[in-house]
C-alpha cells in the first residue's frame, strides 16, 4: 500500500513522532564480514526505499551486534529488529513465529527467526501506517501486536491454482518417463549415483541413500543421489513432505535438499539477476542439522564478482526435523517467492530484480559436503506426498 501523494505522512507511536525514531537491525556480527557476505544492505536499502515509498521521508537503518538486542537499549527512541529480546513491553512467543507490534513504551519491535522476513514485517508495518493515516495524511499508533499467520492451504483453490503433477511413489521405482539421475560422477566428497542403486521406492515413499560402496559404478568411495523431474516448471506452488537424515552442520555430512534450478543461474550474461534466460537457483530446503535448515536464493549479476544471495537460516527454534516427515513448500509466482516449513513462513521476498520469469528444473537430492564420516554411513532421506500446482494460465510444463 503506497502513499498516493508526494505529502509526507505524519505518524506519532504513541505521542512521539515517527521521524524521531531510528531503525536499529541487529545482526550476529553487525556490520562486519558475514553482514557483507550475506548480501544484508540489500535488506537494509530495501527497508530504507520502501519508508521513502510508503510515509515519504527517510530514516536511515543503524546495524548493531545481534547480543546488544537482548537487554540494551541502542536509541532513545527505536524500531528494533531482531531474533530474540529481553526488555520491558516485547513478549516472549513461540521462536519459530514472526510478529511486530507496539510496546506501551511506543517501542516498535520486529521478531522473526528469518532475517529475510524484516522487509516483509516492514511493508506490513508501514501499510497500517497508510491506512490509519488515510486521506488525512495523520495518524496517532498506540500499543498493538500482529503475528503473521500460518499457510492456509485454502489460499490456492481461492487464487485458482489447480494441480498439475503429483507423485505417490506407488511403483517399484522411479518412473523414467517422468524422472532422471542428475550429473552423475564425483561431487564434493563422494560420487552423484547415475542408477537406481541409491534409491528405494515403497510404500508411498522415495528414499535417497548416502553411503560407502566398494561397488560403486565409479569405483570405491561415498555415494549420494540428486533425482530432477524431466519436465521443467515455471511459477506454482511446489510441496513434499520429507524425513531428513542426521547432520552435523554445513559441509561435514550428507545434506537433504529441495530445490529448484534454472539453466544457467551462475552466469551474469545469462542470469541477469535471476529474471534472464539463465534464471536462478532457488532453495526451498537444506538441511544441515536436527534444528539447522536454510532456504537460499542465487543468482549471478554483472559486475559482481560474487554470487548474489538472501539466506535464511531457520535454526535453534525448537524443531527437531529428523523426528518424522516435515513440509516443504514454495509458492512462486511473477511477484515473489515465499517458503515455508510445516505451514510457518520462513521468507518472502522479490530477491533482486523480481522472480524467475523461466522454467526450471525441480530436484531432490542427498549430497555429500567437503568430508564425511563413516559414522554416518547409511543415511536416508525420505519423501512423499510430492505436488506442484499451478494457475491454468501458467505455461504447460516443457521438456528438457
Amino acid at each position: 500500500m503506497k502513499n498516493q501523494s508526494d505529502r509526507p505522512l505524519n505518524i506519532t507511536i504513541c505521542g512521539k513522532d515517527l521521524r524521531d525514531y531510528t531503525p536499529v537491525l541487529y545482526f550476529p556480527d553487525g556490520p562486519g564480514e558475514d553482514y557483507k557476505r550475506l548480501n544484508r544492505p540489500l535488506l537494509v536499502k530495501k527497508l530504507e526505499e520502501t519508508t521513502k515509498e510508503r510515509l515519504g521521508f527517510e530514516l536511515p537503518v543503524r546495524i548493531e551486534k545481534e547480543p546488544n538486542c537482548w537487554t540494551e537499549k541502542t536509541a532513545e527512541r527505536a524500531i528494533v529488529f531482531g531474533s530474540v529480546f529481553r526488555r520491558a513491553g516485547i513478549p516472549e512467543t513461540d521462536p519459530r513465529r514472526s510478529f511486530y507490534g507496539i510496546t506501551e513504551q511506543g517501542t516498535v519491535y520486529f521478531r522473526s527467526p528469518s532475517i529475510i522476513l524484516f522487509s516483509y514485517l516492514w511493508e506490513c508495518f508501514l501499510d497500517d501506517c497508510v491506512r490509519a493515516a488515510g486521506d488525512g495524511f495523520t495518524a496517532e499508533l498506540s500499543a498493538f501486536r500482529k503475528t503473521v499467520p500460518d499457510w492456509d492451504p485454502e489460499e490456492l483453490r481461492r487464487e485458482g491454482y489447480v494441480p498439475v503433477f503429483e507423485d505417490r511413489f506407488e511403483g517399484p521405482s522411479l518412473d523414467p518417463d517422468v524422472w532422471l539421475f542428475r550429473h552423475p560422477g564425483p561431487s564434493g566428497a563422494a560420487y552423484l549415483a547415475g542408477t537406481d542403486r541409491q534409491i528405494r521406492v515403497k510404500d508411498g515413499t522415495l528414499t535417497l541413500l548416502g553411503n560407502y560402496r566398494e561397488d560403486g559404478e565409479f569405483g570405491p568411495g561415498w555415494y549420494g543421489v540428486e533425482v530432477a523431474l524431466k519436465k521443467h516448471y515455471r511459477y506454482g506452488y511446489f510441496e513434499a513432505k520429507i524425513r531428513v537424515p542426521l547432520s552435523r552442520g554445513r559441509g561435514r555430512d550428507f545434506s537433504a535438499g529441495f530445490w529448484i534450478q534454472g539453466p544457467h543461474p551462475y552466469d551474469p550474461e545469462k542470469s541477469l539477476g535471476g529474471i534472464g534466460p539463465g534464471g536462478a537457483e532457488i532453495d526451498i530446503m537444506e538441511n544441515w542439522g536436527p534444528d539447522y535448515m536454510t532456504s537460499c536464493y542465487f543468482c549471478a549479476e554483472e559486475g559482481r564478482k560474487d554470487l548474489t544471495m538472501e539466506l535464511f537460516n531457520f535454526m535453534d527454534v525448537g524443531n527437531d526435523l529428523t523426528d518424522g516427515f516435515h513440509t516443504y513448500s514454495l509458492l512462486w509466482d511473477e511477484k515473489e517467492y515465499r517458503t515455508y516449513v510445516d505451514g510457518i513462513l520462513i521468507s518472502r521476498t522479490r530477491f533482486v530484480r523480481g522472480t524467475a520469469t523461466i522454467e526450471e528444473e525441480v530436484i531432490f537430492s542427498l549430497q555429500s559436503g567437503n568430508s564425511l564420516d563413516t559414522q554416518y554411513d547409511n543415511q536416508e532421506m525420505v519423501v512423499t506426498d510430492f505436488r506442484i500446482w499451478q494457475k491454468p494460465e501458467a505455461p504447460e510444463p516443457s521438456a528438457t
